[in-house]
């Protein structure tokens, strides 16, 4: 335990030597004497051991002592008076222990509260200062020191109004008379302010709530107590909610006035208008990326308060491009981020500072326009005043920047599905034409195919050699009218594919021009149109093409000069030689012309140029098919035409020497017909694998001429393997659609078998696309024949195989 206090102990020994004074005075009886020596002795020990515990002990010890000496005595041994004496210095005893207890207590308890007391006003985070009656302070906590800038000697003593409180925010002179914190001492009440700055020894302020508290003595005060609080940081977060609520206010409004436009350019002024009025700036102006995408340049897409104020700083900006890096603008396009210049003054690297002060314009901030996450413009913003920059502000541009390409790539997508879907109606529109077109082309040969076919049958009985003929030659010739149709829808597929293998070789102009003119010799004399040809008559005029290319391109030129010429007009064939590299061939008709209006779209597919292309023979593709043929090899086609007085079109085409060993193919088919029957073959067999009956039973008949070839037939793919495995074949004539196993897949499988592999196959299909024609021969097929079959070339083809020891 701990020892008593220095004037407790004296007051302690004090009580116990009155009470030992009083047993010793007491000697009717001996305990009374032995009772006044343990006294004694106790006062002495208590001054020697001044310990708590210590007094206890003797004061239990004289209590005890004391009631023994009560009970004991012998009767009549004790006077009362004595016995008084004795309770009297035992209750004093008993008192004074116990007063010096609780005094003890009280000390204790002051100790520890005067030892905290410094610690809280250290340990607080507040800003603490006492004042005194005077109002000057009497004590300054650390916190207080640490954001005032001052130390406690150079405030204590002082009237810290005039040191921290002598202003207001604003710089105006702050009377104490007025001031809160003194207000105490009149009304004695507690004063919270919270709109109100403290200043610095430095001279800078921050702003604080404080709150000052009277100190009252007998209900006087005697001082005052001021606690504050630093609330820059509070300040700042409510500057800053009320900045988000203005600004998202601002691009709500940004993103109305933007989505409520569908046109590019108006939008943006939008943008640029609603950013300034919110912001209270007084211009801005938008930065497109060029189309290399190299530098910034200007627009005409500005937003002034006043346009004559602004006067040269559109002049200037008219004329100004950026690169990256190079000034405001430059740096945002280089950086892809919104930037800021406090002044523009200080910009070093402007390109518009011929004379900032007439530009109007002092601070200024950018921000990046996104599309397709690329920059895609800049806007810039100009106040007439410097501006320190707002990281929020910034921040928030950089969102609007992002909708806004939203938006513009919203705009192209608009743009693209409006093209796509007028590309999409012209292209249903064509489709439309080109089946009614389709139809009409297929249904005027198919009319005379099948009239003819069912006169002949209603009339087999009565019918004449002659009539027969004749039905049977209109017949003939629209079934390859027919066939001539397929076969430019064929050449366009192909064209579109690129399926074509273009081999340019020496070709004669003369030779070929020749051959087509006799193809359409019935055609000329139908219309009475005479050929006038001033072509060189020699021979040995040669040009560099692909001959069938070469003559379906001719054929097509010449047709469309006699189909759209008058009746008894004229066709003129010309050539030149434009230099030593090209020949110029024209082909020049006295017919219809073509309309102005209709010339731009004359080399599309299913262009016909009539009032009614239904009313036109001929599927509108011809001039399309020749002016690819053309380029392919490597040539041009052009034309001239006036409407009522004809058209010419030109080909040119590369010049080519004279080859020293002529080709003695043709460059168109040659249709001679070949015996019925050839004392060449002998006994032969052939495979037919085809599984339409019709088409079995014309080559039946075909073969009939044959007298020495017999003819296995089979109607699918595994049958047709299995009997060229079991009896082979000297050909076999293969559909490429057969059930079950296609004809590619029985020559592949043919190929893999000693008895098979060295049976030639020729393929029959009406699959006449070039690339179904290089996937035969690619995986097996000698020969390859398209339907309808020419029956010359069957036959051809049979002897060619076949003629064989």
């Amino acid at each position: 335990m701990k020892p008593f206090y220095p004037k407790d102990k004296i007051i302690i020994s004090l009580s116990f030597l009155w009470t030992g004074l009083v047993f010793s005075g007491d000697v009717i009886t001996p305990l009374g004497k032995a009772l006044g020596v343990l006294y004694s002795l106790s006062v002495l020990l208590s001054l020697w051991v001044p310990r708590q515990w210590f007094i206890y002990c003797i004061s239990g010890l004289c209590i005890t002592l004391t009631l023994f000496g009560y009970f004991l005595s012998p009767p009549g041994g004790v006077p009362s008076d004595a016995l008084v004496n004795r309770g009297l210095s035992l209750f004093v005893l008993v008192c004074t222990i116990i007063g010096c207890l609780v005094h003890k207590s009280l000390r204790e308890k002051l100790e520890i509260f005067s030892k905290r007391y410094p610690l809280i006003l250290t340990s607080a985070g507040e800003g603490i200062y006492g004042l005194d009656q005077e109002g000057k302070a009497t004590f300054v906590n650390p916190a207080a020191e640490k954001m005032l800038g001052y130390q406690e000697k150079e405030l204590l003593g002082k009237c810290l109004h005039d040191l921290i409180h002598h202003s207001r925010k604003d710089g105006s002179k702050y009377p104490k008379y007025l001031c809160p914190v003194y207000s105490v001492f009149q009304d004695k009440k507690v004063h919270q302010v919270n709109d109100e700055v403290f200043w610095k020894k430095d001279g800078s302020n921050f702003p604080v709530e404080y709150m000052s508290t009277p100190i009252q003595e007998n209900g006087e005060v005697t001082g005052a107590v001021v606690s504050f609080w630093d609330i820059s940081h509070r300040k700042t977060l409510e500057r800053q909610i009320v900045l988000e609520r203005d600004y998202h206010k601002m691009m709500n409004e940004v993103y109305l006035a933007v989505n409520d436009v569908d046109e590019e350019k108006e939008a943006l002024r939008k943008c640029l208008k609603t950013v300034c009025i919110h912001l209270g700036w007084t211009a801005s102006h938008l930065y497109f990326v060029s189309n290399n995408g190299d530098k910034l340049v200007p627009s005409n897409i500005w937003y002034l308060s006043e346009w004559k104020m602004f006067d040269d700083l559109r002049r200037l900006t008219v004329k100004t491009t950026f690169s990256p890096d190079q000034g405001l603008p430059g740096k945002v396009f280089a950086s892809a981020k919104p930037q800021w210049v406090a002044d523009i003054l200080n910009e070093s690297d402007s390109k518009r500072l011929e004379d900032p002060c007439q530009l109007n314009a002092r601070a200024t901030f950018a921000f990046p326009v996104f599309v397709k996450n690329k920059v895609w413009g800049v806007m810039e913003f100009f106040s007439m005043h410097p501006k320190q920059p707002d990281p929020l502000l910034l921040d928030m541009m950089k969102n609007i920047g992002i909708h806004l390409g939203l938006f513009l790539e919203r705009v192209e997508f608009t743009e693209e599905l409006k093209t796509s879907k007028e590309i999409a109606d012209e292209a249903n529109r064509a489709k439309s034409n080109f089946l009614a077109r389709m139809s009409h082309e297929l249904r005027t040969p198919m009319n005379a195919i099948l009239g003819f076919t069912q006169l002949i049958k209603y009339r087999l009985d009565t019918l004449s050699k002659t009539e027969t003929e004749k039905y049977l030659d209109y017949v003939e010739n629209s079934g390859n009218h027919l066939l001539d149709l397929i076969n430019k829808l064929l050449d366009l597929s192909n064209i579109e594919s690129k399926a074509f293998n273009i081999k340019l070789k020496p070709v004669p102009l003369n030779k070929t021009l020749n051959h087509i003119l006799n193809e359409f010799e019935p055609l000329l004399k139908e219309k009475s149109l005479q050929i006038i040809n001033e072509l060189p008559k020699d021979h040995g005029l040669y040009i560099l093409a692909e001959p069938y290319l070469l003559g379906q391109s001719l054929s097509h030129l010449v047709h469309n000069a006699i189909k759209f010429n008058v009746q008894n007009g004229k066709i003129y064939l010309s050539c030149d030689i434009t230099n030593p590299q090209m020949v110029k061939l024209c082909v020049t008709d006295t017919g219809l012309g073509i309309p102005p209006e209709k010339q731009a779209t004359l080399f599309e597919p299913f262009g016909h140029f009539g009032e009614n292309s239904l009313e036109q023979e001929g599927a509108g593709i011809g001039l399309a098919i020749a002016k690819e043929f053309v380029l392919m090899m490597g040539g041009q086609l052009k034309f001239d035409s006036r409407e009522g007085l004809g058209s010419s079109f030109c080909l040119e085409l590369p010049f080519a020497e004279k080859p020293e060993k002529q080709d003695s193919g043709s460059s168109a088919p040659l249709l001679t017909p070949l015996p019925k029957s050839s004392p060449k073959i002998a006994t032969k067999s052939i495979l037919l694998v085809e599984d339409t009956l019709d088409n079995v039973e014309l080559i039946r008949e075909i073969l009939l001429e044959y007298k020495n070839i017999q003819l296995n037939i089979q109607t699918d793919g595994m049958s047709g393997l299995k009997a060229a495995k079991e009896d082979p074949p000297d050909l076999i004539l293969m559909d490429v659609n057969l059930p079950n196993m296609n004809g590619i897949e029985v020559c592949q499988q043919l190929q893999t078998h000693d008895e098979t592999k060295g049976i030639p196959v020729v393929g029959i299909s009406a699959k006449a696309m070039q690339k179904d024609i290089e996937t035969a021969y690619s995986n097996g097929f000698q020969d390859y024949l398209t339907k309808p079959l020419d029956i010359n070339r069957f036959r051809e083809m049979i002897e060619k195989w076949l003629d064989t020891p």
